[in-house]
């Protein structure tokens, strides 16, 4: 399957891009580089302490998460990629196989959502 570009303008060329890289580069690191040299630093040890809504701090700060809520974050950004891969779709011509593939990626997509479903990766119990 080839996608011809003939008729799209693309207006770009490699020394756009490096250039804007570069400059994107540079200015994220001169805003890093300000904002540490501008922050104020505190070097109080009360600091580092766990906040308890004023209270003193009791029990120990650091406490085990269950393993659901990192399968939650995982499922979240495979979804979100997932989702991502969808876009390129939206500049294509429609054409029957263009739809096809999108159809079948999208079936593909809707099948593991129901899986994970049905397998109780998705429920707090």
């Amino acid at each position: 399957m080839h996608i011809s570009l003939k008729n799209y303008s693309l207006n770009f060329s490699f020394n756009t891009f490096v250039t804007s890289f570069f400059v994107s580069l540079f200015i994220v690191f001169a805003l890093l580089i300000i904002s540490y040299i501008v922050s104020y630093r505190l070097r109080d040890p009360e600091r580092h302490t766990a906040y308890e809504c004023g209270f003193e701090p009791f029990g120990e700060a650091h406490t085990l998460f269950d393993i659901k809520f990192y399968l939650i974050a995982v499922l979240f950004l495979v979804f979100d990629l997932e989702v991502l891969f969808l876009i390129p779709w939206i500049v294509l011509p429609y054409t029957y196989s263009n739809l096809s593939v999108m159809l079948l990626f999208l079936f593909i997509l809707t099948a593991g959502y129901f899986y994970e479903y049905k397998e109780g990766l998705l429920s707090f119990k």
